[in-house]
């Protein structure tokens, strides 16, 4: 029986010294194939880790903290067999369980890491899989060595000789290089036997790395697309409706933008596209874990308008941003996170059209390239086109303050300096193109802003001086303006310049709100402290540029010059929207007992004496309980019944609630 013992101990059937060796328990031999092959199998184990962990190493690199844990983990299994593994006295069973139960702990972080990333952020990080499964064949390679060894010692064998438990030749001395290495055809069998069962661990684990990283998020993300729509899309409301066409909670609100076709929505559990006709979901995007970053500048606290989703300026592709994995779970704008994903999908269908990794949340849209970061992709297929080097690069999130948002449809901005702008073709980052004298929103909360609509953005004619002092005591002054197109400012079209008159900049957030050019009226008396304290007006005129004509505030009845507000009553209140030409509006109820606040609750916390008022962006006025935003087909007011509770987490959040106004007479 020791002799046959001693066939499988050897993996040699035929060598004739076999029946010379000393008689060995039988127990301890037959424990000795079982771990030879356990020490082979982790070793093959180890190696396919090695080489699935560059792949699979994504997009947003290792943890620094986790290589240095990896790393002294390295370092006390190779000295634990450093030490342990020279032949000598001694007990290894110690040594061997150390390490057993080191890596078996280690491989369970790692997957607990990789599950909790996973989970947090909708991000699979298959190296941390790949890791694990490391770990745990240099735990099974070693422990198994360490054991064979001290079997060796027991036997007080050779190292190295034929009956050597923990040798590693193949064959044993007796045998020559040319010699078959495999024996008959009953031993053919069995050899094979033996190397299914040797390469079964890695096969199975390297199996379920892959199914954990490609199948778990595939199967977690929630995506319906729709056939693009025939005929011509709505157009943007002129005007405002009496009437409201539909209504709809939503919870978890984050931003409201307007798509080709409709509204866009994004949440945090995704994104979705309305139908403007009854409020129904056209196609969705949902990723649970995914945390959604601000992108471009919120422009004030006025409402979910144009901090998350950047669209194109013909409005068919929209693009957001993901929060790479991180090891703790923070406000990922606040962070220092620079590793984003950025997706793109087709604002008609829902289909994603790319996704962008981005180190510098740099995102700008044209009607056909995306810039993220330093490198701009196609909207159509979402490949590489090309490479921004040099000065334009940027490395940091918060570079997006320089430009992000809607660009021109053939044009981006590369830099921003002042009132300066870099300007590059969508085709060539190396044609820059500089444009002066470009007209901001001197009085927004934020440094600034500036503000492009459907390729537009306006240019004073006049120089402009170069310190005022403080504006809030300063006469709110005009200067001659001009609407322009950013891609005639960077040579690539002949469109002409509309005359606007006399502005005092532009105002960001009734311009983003609409998809139009608000223009700040200008008061040579009266300054902006005193215009604020009055309650405005914000908006003196108007340019469209789907018509380029510019219209007095006084005039227009689209919903750029719009006061929206609370308005209390007995049945509970009311959301007034009154256009600026004073034509009726809509006047929307809200019925008692249906939001969390009262509608009298929320005019007296958060009026601040003005209800209704235009949209403007000023950090002193408080957060605005009611805000539209302009889509094709209709004119969506925002009510968040919660707004004045953002200091008392405690309490319960409301869903905002949504209303779908349609346009008036033209």
């Amino acid at each position: 029986m020791a002799s046959r013992i001693g066939f499988d101990l050897l993996l040699d059937d035929d060598d004739p010294r076999t029946a010379t060796r000393k008689p060995v328990p039988e127990a301890t031999l037959r424990l000795v194939p079982l771990l030879r092959r356990t020490r082979a199998a982790g070793l093959f184990v180890l190696l396919v880790a090695v080489g699935l962990w560059f792949p699979l190493q994504g997009d947003f690199g290792v943890p620094q903290e986790l290589l240095v844990w990896c790393f002294v983990l390295l370092g006390a299994v190779t000295a634990i067999w450093f030490l342990t593994s020279r032949p000598g006295e001694g007990n290894r069973a110690v040594p061997a369980c150390l390490v057993t139960a080191g890596c078996a702990v280690m491989a369970g972080f790692l997957v607990h890491l990789w599950w909790t990333t996973f989970s947090r952020s909708s991000f699979s990080m298959g190296m941390l899989l790949a890791q694990a499964m490391a770990v745990l064949g240099l735990g099974a390679m070693t422990a198994t060595d360490l054991t064979l060894r001290g079997i060796r010692h027991s036997l007080d064998s050779i190292p190295g000789d034929f009956d050597d438990p923990a040798r590693i030749h193949p064959l044993s001395p007796g045998k020559k290089d040319s010699d078959p290495p495999w024996p008959g055809p009953a031993g053919n069998e069995r050899r094979t036997g033996r190397i299914v069962l040797t390469l079964a661990p890695t096969v199975v684990l390297a199996l379920l790395v892959a199914a954990f990283h490609f199948v778990a998020p595939a199967v977690s993300v929630s995506h319906t697309t729709v056939p693009a729509p025939d005929g011509d899309p709505p157009a943007r409301p002129t005007s405002i409706g009496t009437g409201v066409a539909w209504s709809r909670d939503i919870p978890g609100l984050l931003e409201v933008a307007a798509g080709a076709a409709g509204p866009v929505i994004l949440t945090k559990e995704g994104i979705a596209a309305l139908d403007p006709g009854d409020g129904s979901t056209l196609w969705s995007y949902r990723r649970p874990g995914a945390r959604y970053t601000r992108i471009a500048q919120s422009y004030g606290d006025n409402g979910p308008v144009n901090s998350y989703l950047i669209t194109s300026p013909n409005r068919r592709h929209v693009a957001l941003a993901i929060a790479g994995p991180q090891d703790k779970e923070k406000d990922s704008y606040d962070s220092e996170n620079n590793n984003h994903l950025v997706i793109v999908l087709d604002t008609l269908t829902g289909r994603i059209t790319g996704e962008h990794p981005s180190t510098g949340l740099r995102v700008q849209l044209t009607d056909s390239v995306i810039l993220t970061g330093n490198t701009g992709h196609s909207l159509i297929d979402g490949r590489r086109l090309w490479s921004i080097e040099g000065s334009g690069r940027v490395t940091s999130q918060y570079d997006c303050w320089e430009y992000c948002g809607p660009a021109g449809h053939k044009s981006l901005v590369l830099r921003r300096d002042g009132r300066n702008l870099t300007l590059i073709p969508d085709t060539d980052p190396t044609a820059t193109t500089v444009a002066t004298n470009i007209t901001l929103d001197r009085y927004s909360a934020d440094e600034e802003p500036l503000v492009i609509a459907n390729g537009w953005t306006v240019r004073h004619t006049e120089a402009l001086p170069e310190d005022e002092g403080d504006l809030e005591f300063t006469p709110v002054n005009g200067w001659h303006a001009q609407a322009v197109t950013l891609d005639s400012l960077a040579g690539l079209e002949d469109e002409q310049p509309v005359d606007l008159g006399r502005t005092a900049g532009l105002n960001s957030v009734a311009s983003r709100a609409t998809g139009t050019l608000a223009l700040r009226p200008a008061d040579d008396e009266n300054s902006f402290n005193k215009i604020e304290r009055a309650g405005g007006p914000w908006v003196g005129a108007v340019f469209d540029p789907a018509t380029r004509t510019v219209t007095p505030a006084s005039e227009y009845a689209g919903p750029a010059v719009a006061k929206i507000g609370l308005v209390a009553g007995r049945d509970g209140g009311a959301i007034a929207l009154q256009p600026g030409d004073g034509s009726a509006g809509a006047t929307i109820p809200i019925a008692p007992g249906s939001t969390y606040r009262s509608p009298d609750a929320l005019l007296r916390d958060r009026s601040n004496g003005y209800s209704p008022v235009q949209l403007y962006p000023r950090s002193s006025f408080p957060r605005a309980t009611t805000t539209f935003v302009t889509t094709p087909g209709l004119t969506l007011v925002i009510l968040d019944p919660t707004t004045g509770l953002y200091d008392r987490p405690e309490e319960p959040r409301s869903p905002h609630r949504l209303y779908g106004v349609p346009g008036g007479p033209r």
